[in-house]
């Protein structure tokens, strides 16, 4: 045996079993950890409010960036055009029909979110379809984050509380770990014609 493998081996023994079980974690359970953690930590509500936060910052960004330079600006709606097509699409395929099934009380509150998710996702293709330094990209930038903005307050100010003062603590996780799964089959771009199931 040569004297690095020799020493290789004596590393591997000091650590023992701790070494080989991190080890083996690490290669072979390391992408469950982070359902794991959501699961523990994030109900529904607490995940949807953490995406909200992720596009205000995108949408912060791009204003700073305004001056930066074509690529900078193109980059940071991009990173939210993709981010609010994969909000809107869990929203739809998991949160909206539980809870007007489970709360139908907010009934006209999910349908007229579906209607903001619509026009929502029209606007967001008009930006993809034209060019950072089109006359109206900004324009319609800008309204496609008043948009959002409006959305986000009423749900997080009129809705959202009332979801929570309905439905268990345990039934908000279970929402929660749905809506996390649902995140990895959504569609990375808008899709204004796609059927919401009731």
């Amino acid at each position: 045996m040569s004297v690095i493998s020799t020493l290789a081996s004596s590393v591997r023994r000091a650590d023992g079993l701790r070494f080989r079980e991190h080890e083996a974690g690490y290669l072979h359970h390391e992408p469950e950890h982070p359902r794991r953690h959501n699961e523990e930590t994030m109900d529904a509500i607490a995940l949807l409010k953490a995406d909200h936060k992720a596009v205000s910052k995108l949408f912060r960004e791009y204003k700073a960036a305004k001056r930066a330079g074509r690529a900078t600006r193109s980059k940071s709606i991009d990173n939210a055009i993709k981010a609010l097509s994969i909000h809107a699409a869990i929203e739809e395929k998991v949160f909206y029909p539980a809870i007007r099934e489970e709360v139908p009380k907010l009934e006209d509150d999910i349908l007229e979110s579906l209607e903001e998710h619509h026009v929502l996702k029209w606007t967001l293709e008009e930006i993809m379809a034209i060019d950072v330094d089109d006359e109206r990209y900004d324009a319609k930038v800008t309204v496609m984050m008043e948009q959002v903005r409006h959305h986000v307050e009423e749900e997080e100010t009129e809705w959202f509380p009332k979801v929570r003062a309905a439905l268990p603590r345990a039934r908000l996780k279970e929402l929660g770990e749905e809506l996390q799964k649902a995140k990895r089959r959504a569609p990375r771009t808008p899709e204004p014609d796609r059927v919401v199931p009731r």
